[in-house]
């Protein structure tokens, strides 16, 4: 049974889809053509000519990790913090708060979340899971931040701050598990 006082989940985000990688990769391709043309064209300094598409290269390869991106979420001592990692070797705390600060969650489907204010998108799909909006008091200011809200996310939040926590919260975690066991049975 997991620990109340420290747990960490992460997510996958689905690879890029494949029309964006090949039309980064036809781009790419499409520049260093292009630049060549123009270098012959030119009479340009073979030295020269070679030095924009090691620059395109490497340009490709910087932006490549950021097609593999996972999210964490990690509730240590009443802390919630939400981290993306980007290629599996960089990491960027995106959001930091503490859960006393939580003044209510609510499931998806039913939340309502003003124009103005601050949104965190910290899942990787908003089309599937037990999505659930978390709004935070961060100096007189609302901070949401859209979650994939799992049984022990629940049961945190519920430990930390009972009166946060909405039923519509609840009753989503009770329907995904029943249609859980449905397909297993």
């Amino acid at each position: 049974m997991a620990d109340i006082q420290h747990y960490e989940r992460v997510l996958v985000k689905k690879h890029a889809p494949k029309g964006l990688i090949i039309g980064l990769l036809v781009l790419y391709c499409v520049m260093v053509s292009g630049w060549f043309v123009l270098a012959l064209l030119s009479s340009m300094n073979i030295a020269l000519a070679l030095l924009v598409p090691a620059a395109v290269l490497a340009a490709a390869i910087a932006t490549w990790k950021y097609t593999q991106l996972e999210y964490e979420y990690s509730f240590m001592a009443g802390v919630f913090t939400f981290s993306k990692i980007y290629g599996k070797s960089s990491r960027k705390t995106v959001f930091e708060e503490e859960l006393r600060n939580l003044t209510r969650v609510v499931s998806y489907e039913k939340a309502e979340v003003p124009k103005g204010d601050k949104l965190i998108r910290a899942t990787p799909s908003l089309e599937e899971g037990n999505l659930a909006v978390c709004c935070f008091q961060i100096d007189d200011e609302d901070v949401y931040v859209i979650i994939d809200c799992d049984e022990l996310t629940a049961k945190i939040i519920r430990h930390y701050k009972p009166s946060a926590l909405d039923r519509s919260v609840l009753d989503t975690l009770k329907k995904t598990s029943v249609m859980g066991d449905d397909e297993n049975a």
